[in-house]
């Protein structure tokens, strides 16, 4: 159940940020709370390139 009932579908939208974890106001890094993270194109290639020496 959704706390605030509205006549109309909602949608999520999601961002996917690539880079460092952000550091909230509190200055506690943020937490992967589900999933593995997710590189960038150039990260992964030179990962893969790694892995085939």
């Amino acid at each position: 159940t959704d706390i605030f009932s509205s006549d109309f579908d909602r949608q999520l939208y999601r961002i996917t940020l690539v880079g460092q974890p952000l550091i909230g106001v509190d200055g506690r890094k943020s937490l992967s709370i589900e999933g593995l993270p997710i590189l960038s194109v150039e990260h992964e290639l030179r990962m893969r390139a790694e892995a085939a020496d």
